[in-house]
């Protein structure tokens, strides 16, 4: 049982950090690959985990360590499904885009725009 739950936090661990890469160049699409949006995306990855601690921990100090691990595994399958879901955003918001691009760049520093 050790072995798998330190194989299952192995593959979270790597998840999590592919997810990170990922979503950085989603975010790429809508804003450039500038520090904010780099920023963005570690601020919300850290936070998620901060919130994980808080939440988390109160819940494994209730439950057994089977049932910990078992909600471990259903909060990691609905972070796959986001992460799923998240994938066919920029198909999904085709109009948005050049929006969310003028409203992040224009007046940022290096921006090339002229308005």
């Amino acid at each position: 049982m050790f072995s798998f739950a330190l194989a299952a936090f192995f593959a979270s661990g790597f998840a999590a950090l592919l997810y990170q890469v990922i979503w950085q160049r989603l975010l790429a699409i809508f804003s450039g690959a500038d520090i904010y949006s780099a920023t963005v995306i570690v601020a919300a990855f850290m936070g998620g985990l901060g919130a994980g601690h808080l939440v988390g921990g109160q819940v494994a100090d209730r439950v057994s360590r089977r049932t910990s691990l078992m909600l471990f595994g259903v909060s990691e399958l609905a972070i796959a499904a986001f992460g799923v879901c998240s994938a066919t955003m920029p198909r999904r918001l085709p109009r948005a885009r050049p929006n969310l691009v003028c409203a992040t760049t224009i007046g940022a520093p290096g921006s090339t725009s002229k308005f």
